[in-house]
């Protein structure tokens, strides 16, 4: 079951901004005005990174050839197509970089946080339960255990990094540390193993 968090020899992209660090990874299709975990119904798992950039200070073109090098070890230790860079471009004084998951093991591997994102079912085969108060949308009614062991095909994304996270459907419920920001969108703090589920 993958339930530690910063594994030791994991390996993370880092983007240093304005002496901030920021993780990178994307994909393509939609756009975001800020950095953002897309969670796609077919498991595909992608970070929308946009991030203030002082090029005064950092060196784009190096920082772009780290992340190739970084990925091409990955994927030459893995499948040669799970991760992809789709896009590396300054805008604006923005850093907009995206790179494709192709699963969430992936993304796991190498930030070293943990990422479950699948069906209810796979969840709790996967030793995953519920920890904490996991909250309806709709109503703010507690998701009891009973209505937790009957779902199955509901997606559901258990998260221990602090991120907005864009959800393959409409969010239904979300546990502790979760604020909802739109249908399909919440906001992750910082502070454990964080809970959403959507249709």
């Amino acid at each position: 079951m993958r339930a530690q968090v910063g594994m030791i020899g994991k390996k993370r992209l880092v983007l240093c901004a304005a002496c901030l660090f920021f993780f990178i990874f994307a994909g393509c299709g939609k756009s975001f005005d800020k950095t953002t975990l897309e969670l796609v119904k077919d498991g595909t798992v992608i970070l929308h990174i946009n991030e203030p950039f002082d090029e005064t200070l950092y060196d784009f073109d190096e920082l772009c050839a780290m992340n190739e090098k970084e990925v091409n070890a990955y994927n030459s230790a893995h499948d040669a197509k799970s991760v992809t860079i789709n896009k590396s471009e300054l805008s604006g004084g923005r850093a907009i970089i995206d790179i494709e998951y192709k699963e969430d093991d992936a993304y796991y591997d190498i930030n070293g946080t943990v990422l479950f994102f699948g069906d209810v079912k796979s969840a709790r085969s996967a030793g995953y339960n519920l920890v904490g108060k996991v909250r309806s949308t709709a109503d703010a009614s507690e998701l009891d255990q009973k209505t937790w062991k009957n779902m199955t095909d509901e997606k559901i994304a258990i998260i221990s990094e602090p991120i907005d996270v864009s959800m393959p459907g409409e969010i239904i419920y979300m546990g502790d540390g979760v604020k909802l920001i739109s249908r399909n969108g919440a906001t992750v703090d910082d502070g454990g193993l964080r809970y959403i589920i959507s249709k």
